[in-house]
């Protein structure tokens, strides 16, 4: 018996042809970490958190930001944070004190950048259109370059 895919379960070709394989630079399909447009994930900062490892269109804090909007309707912000305990607790070096984005350890996975728990800026509707416009964009530059398979357009 020939083994099937281990990304997407098909019986004529392996991972390394799989028309479902992906980029684990930009998490997008059809192409590779070495044919990927984007700079290396250890090279990208964000200017929405400020911190390493992805841009801030691919910021955590961009789906964080809807953790208090339960209904349709204008985005819910949240109330200023208030004080830290004085007992948080590090997730990385598990010392008392800190948080694990803070921490100035090295990381237990070398490949991971922290990101921050908290929501530093809540996105207006213009900023939400302005980044639909720059992902269509980004997209539409891999699919010229033969990096993003064609995907049939579907009825939102």
């Amino acid at each position: 018996k020939v083994p099937p895919c281990c990304l997407c379960a098909g019986r004529d070709h392996l991972q390394h042809s799989c028309p479902a394989r992906f980029c684990l630079n930009c998490c997008l399909p059809g192409h590779y970490f070495k044919e990927c447009l984007e700079r290396a994930y250890w090279n990208k900062h964000c200017n929405r958190c400020d911190m390493r490892g992805h841009y801030a269109d691919a910021c955590p804090e961009i789906w964080r930001q809807y953790h208090l909007t339960t209904k349709p309707g204008p985005i819910k912000a949240a109330g200023l944070p208030s004080e830290r305990s004085v007992s948080a607790y590090c997730y990385n070096c598990s010392r008392k004190g800190h948080l694990g984005y803070e921490c100035s350890e090295k990381r237990m996975q070398g490949n991971m950048f922290p990101t921050s728990p908290f929501v530093y800026y809540y996105d207006d509707e213009c900023d939400i259109k302005r980044r639909a416009n720059r992902l269509k964009r980004k997209v539409a530059d891999l699919q010229e370059a033969g990096l993003l398979p064609e995907q049939p357009e579907t009825p939102l």
